[in-house]
């Protein structure tokens, strides 16, 4: 769950493609009034892998990829198919 949390924390991957922002929130209310917020670790991590092919080539996805398969021991690649399997 902590490495789901650092990486979409790292990517900034809700603010990118997922969420909408709206064009004037009002200044008292929190900033989670305003965004669909994911909270599900599981559903974060899918989010994560059905995007991960825009990542290919980047830092991003080489950290990810080393991290995967040197300390997890994951031989396959991270895809939208893969995504249960390696959570």
């Amino acid at each position: 769950m902590l490495l789901t949390i650092s990486v979409v924390a790292v990517l900034g991957l809700g603010h990118a493609q997922v969420l909408s922002v709206p064009q004037e929130p009002a200044k008292s209310a929190p900033a989670t009034a305003y965004y669909d917020v994911e909270s599900d670790p599981r559903k974060i991590w899918q989010l994560l892998a059905d995007h991960f092919h825009l990542f290919r080539g980047t830092p991003t996805a080489l950290w990810l990829e080393y991290e995967l398969a040197e300390v997890f021991g994951v031989a396959e690649p991270l895809d939208a198919g893969s995504a249960p399997a390696i959570y």
